[in-house]
């Protein structure tokens, strides 16, 4: 038997295995039903044979155990992963040189606004990241962006104004997406300091933003008496 089952594939090996396991199991098992019904005492030297055949039903299973086994197969194991050393990236992440703050210039802004950039994509990636802090009463001047701007606070209080007098109000925590080729402005309230991030896309000419005349004072008080409701 053991030269049969060896000689075959675990393929080949499956259904004979089967068979003996259901050819031990029936034989015992066609002897049951007389000791349920009850005439175990007729029966004393057939429940010998019965436990008899039981063990052989027990060995046979434990033949097919053992040789239902591929013997060219290892137990499944998880792997462990090797240690990688960030020192062997060379492609992957990459920690970036601070860059210096700027100062706004006057063209573009009202008021002390003070830059802080973070990152500037090279080509296929066009994102800009830039901090920018405005000092109280500090805004832009009236400007759109080709692809839209999206600023996100991180201190203190500001407000975002459109040309048809829509006036929101950020914080930190707070985004607000201006769409493209949008005339707005933003900066902060007349009592505090506000800054927010400001992200945006360059577009194929490698422009961002058109600037375009101061807000007013009027403009400006405008949007704070809305603000303060706020």
């Amino acid at each position: 038997m053991r030269g049969l089952l060896t000689g075959a594939t675990h393929a080949q090996r499956a259904p004979l295995m089967s068979a003996i396991f259901l050819a031990c199991y029936s034989y015992t098992g066609a002897l049951l039903p007389n000791l349920i019904a009850g005439q175990l005492s007729h029966h004393v030297g057939t429940v010998a044979i019965a436990f008899g055949h039981g063990g052989l039903a027990l060995l046979g299973t434990a033949i097919v155990l053992a040789f239902a086994r591929d013997p060219g197969r290892r137990p499944d194991r998880v792997e462990p992963r090797p240690y990688r050393s960030t020192a062997r990236r060379t492609t992957l992440m990459e920690k970036l040189p601070a860059k210096d703050t700027f100062k706004g210039p006057a063209d573009w802004f009202t008021g002390d606004v003070y830059g802080s950039p973070i990152y500037s994509g090279t080509d296929p990636n066009r994102m800009t990241a830039t901090l920018v802090r405005f000092t109280p009463g500090a805004r832009t001047h009236w400007h759109r962006h080709p692809l839209g701007q999206c600023l996100h606070g991180t201190d203190g209080k500001g407000v975002v104004v459109a040309r048809d007098g829509t006036v929101l109000v950020i914080t930190a925590g707070e985004t607000i997406w201006t769409p493209p080729e949008e005339e707005h402005w933003h900066g902060a309230v007349s009592g505090q300091m506000m800054a927010h991030l400001a992200l945006l896309e360059v577009d194929d000419e490698g422009g961002s933003a058109t600037w375009l005349e101061p807000v007013t004072d009027e403009e400006y008080a405008a949007a704070m008496a809305i603000a303060v409701a706020h």
